[in-house]
């Protein structure tokens, strides 16, 4: 996985071809009404999620209406592929286009400067949205006493009950939000706020 993830695997000739076949997917997207901020979230939510989320939790995730991030994803194919019936999540052509989006030199000598994507900044969007869907869903989605007593339940028996209960995107948000917060800026004001509003209304 390693290997596969690391650009330094690749041969040069490989890794100019992929940067050629990025800057023609990404520089040809049009999208018309839809905001700079939100193409380059939508380009960095793509790359950074830990697992793969359908185009309706993703939508949720980003706080974007999903026919129009349907239209945005569209408009970077093939950089990105877009299932037909979007009943499958979207992804990335290749696991390259991570370290092409947030590798601020290339995207300078390619003239993609306005594409770049802060993986510091939007790690630490994404574990503020997680920790509001938390704060949100959670309660709702699995009230007290719905889902048996601990006690009597084994590991396996309570993690099959719970996942029951959860929609993908509040079973994400509560695997993976520490993940974002490992390598979020912490000195992100918006997210240091949802942390001390989370802790002070669901942990004391």
């Amino acid at each position: 996985l390693r290997g596969w993830l690391d650009k330094d695997a690749y041969p040069a000739e490989v890794l100019n071809s992929l940067a050629s076949f990025y800057k023609s997917g990404v520089q040809g997207a049009v999208v018309p009404g839809v905001s700079h901020d939100a193409i380059v979230r939508a380009l960095a939510t793509i790359v950074l999620l830990r697992e793969p989320l359908q185009i309706e939790p993703q939508a949720e995730l980003q706080q974007i209406d999903e026919s129009i991030l349907q239209t945005l994803f569209r408009s970077f194919h093939p950089v990105i592929i877009c299932p037909s019936n979007w009943q499958t999540p979207p992804r990335p052509f290749h696991p390259s286009l991570r370290s092409f989006l947030t590798d601020r030199s290339e995207l300078r000598r390619q003239d993609l400067r306005r594409f770049f994507v802060d993986a510091s900044k939007q790690e630490a969007f994404l574990c503020r949205r997680c920790l509001e869907i938390i704060a949100e869903d959670l309660g709702r989605e699995i009230p007290v006493g719905t889902i048996g007593c601990r006690g009597n339940l084994s590991s396996d028996e309570l993690k099959r009950r719970v996942d029951a209960k959860l929609s993908p995107i509040l079973r994400y948000s509560c695997t993976y939000w520490s993940a974002h917060l490992s390598k979020a800026d912490i000195k992100d004001s918006p997210l240091k706020k949802a942390m001390e509003n989370f802790v002070q209304k669901h942990l004391l």
